[in-house]
């Protein structure tokens, strides 16, 4: 079972002047999304496409928690660059708990 938790975020495209939605990890299940712990790695996770225009889009500081079912520690989290804990928990997270997922 995939444990990923995309979140459709709204981003301005500095490249076509649209704002467009795009979805960003905040859940990454290494089991089923080997390649998107490989973007991790690489530093590209972050970075997107611009579905209006295929430009790409200055990278999304969102925090990210990854699932390693059959590691230790089984969760390891990644806090946004810019933001603050608390800002990650109150605007991020939060939401994700409540949803029950």
């Amino acid at each position: 079972m995939d444990c990923s938790y995309p979140k459709p975020t709204e981003i301005h495209c500095p490249h076509c002047n649209q704002m467009v939605t795009i979805n960003v990890g905040l859940i990454v299940d290494q089991a089923d999304q080997p390649d998107s712990i490989q973007n991790i790695i690489e530093g590209s996770f972050k970075t997107h496409l611009c579905p209006n225009c295929t430009q790409n889009l200055s990278e999304v500081d969102q925090p990210v928690l990854i699932y390693r079912p059959k590691q230790q520690p089984p969760l390891l989290f990644a806090p946004a660059l810019k933001n603050t804990l608390a800002e990650d928990q109150t605007h991020t997270l939060q939401p994700i708990f409540a949803q029950g997922v």
